[in-house]
């Protein structure tokens, strides 16, 4: 018979996760460090090397290798921007993930602190192989977590020091099923 189709019964259903946090940028330098996909492999764990395709101002496809030598995957994403508070990535080729949406939305941040925003943060995903959706549901909080410290790391060696300690807030996440 059609092992995919017995091993679906099986399948876990797609984790979505929802953050909310406030960031020590700006929504523009926030948007900079999440838009430029090219850099990626200088600073995202496990991005090893990524090829971006402009299309047009706000839409680009993106290439992606992750993973850790020997075990390397590509996939391919699009990547659409609304300047400077959107940056939404959606896989399009189905090889690695069943499906894997991520959105950055960047917003208002404190009033009384011009250099900051709020981070709403959406990821949704379903890998199509059983053993990495395993390991991704018992992982997935703290490689999140180790995520976003990335591109914060990557905003303060753009921008200089945060304006407070963004290590000490915490970041509200929230799993749904």
């Amino acid at each position: 018979g059609d092992i995919s189709a017995s091993h679906s019964f099986y399948r876990l259903r797609p984790q979505i996760l929802l953050g909310v946090d406030s960031l020590s940028f700006t929504a523009e330098e926030m948007f900079e460090v999440v838009a430029r996909v090219s850099e990626y492999p200088q600073f995202v764990p496990w991005c090893r090397d990524a090829h971006v395709k402009i299309l047009s101002p706000s839409v680009s496809i993106a290439d992606l290798q992750i993973g850790f030598p020997p075990l390397l995957e590509t996939y391919s994403s699009r990547i659409t921007t609304s300047k400077p508070t959107v940056v939404r990535s959606v896989c399009i080729d189905q090889r690695l993930f069943n499906l894997l949406d991520t959105t950055w939305r960047f917003g208002a941040g404190d009033p009384s602190n011009i250099r900051s925003c709020t981070l709403h943060f959406m990821l949704a995903f379903e890998f199509k192989s059983l053993l990495h959706s395993q390991l991704a549901h018992v992982f997935f909080d703290q490689v999140v977590r180790t995520m976003v410290t990335a591109f914060l790391k990557r905003a303060e060696i753009k921008y200089g020091p945060p304006s407070l300690d963004h290590f000490k807030t915490t970041t509200i996440i929230k799993k749904v099923s």
